[in-house]
């Protein structure tokens, strides 16, 4: 930092740190995020139409959220313990439904779609508020 103040090299080097500890705080407010959007897409679906019918539930929400509960491990190379429990309530609670489980047919089962859409909503509202943007994020887009 040639040619810049003593005080000068101390500020820059405090925005540089500043900076760096702002993305990783958004880099893993995204894997909460990520994950905790597949979980609530999967407690959306276990509800009825306005006609009493049953929404349909595809077999790519829980193939999300298999796919995720796979990576976000691998990412979290932050080692956030409260991010690998959470990963691993999805995986045992989630992940493991049979996607044909909750949809509606001869085999449908009501009590094993409401089992999902609970522990999906339980869930769900665990993710809440999880990593908000850092403060300066949207200043950080914006240039």
């Amino acid at each position: 930092m040639a040619g810049l103040a003593a005080g000068e090299t101390a500020r820059v080097k405090r925005d540089i740190r500043r900076q760096v500890q702002a993305r990783l705080h958004d880099a893993l407010g995204d894997l909460y995020r990520r994950l905790g959007k597949a979980v609530e897409r999967v407690g959306e679906r276990p509800r009825e139409d306005g006609n009493g019918k049953p929404l349909t539930f595809r077999d790519s929400m829980i193939e999300n959220v298999r796919d995720l509960v796979e990576v976000v491990p691998r990412l979290n190379v932050f080692e956030d313990a409260e991010l690998a429990g959470l990963c691993r309530e999805v995986r045992d609670r989630i992940a493991h439904v049979e996607p044909d489980v909750p949809q509606p047919s001869r085999r449908f089962d009501p009590r094993a779609r409401e089992r999902v859409k609970q522990d999906a909503d339980e869930l769900t509202a665990r993710f809440a508020g999880y990593f908000a943007p850092a403060a300066g994020a949207a200043d950080r887009e914006a240039a």
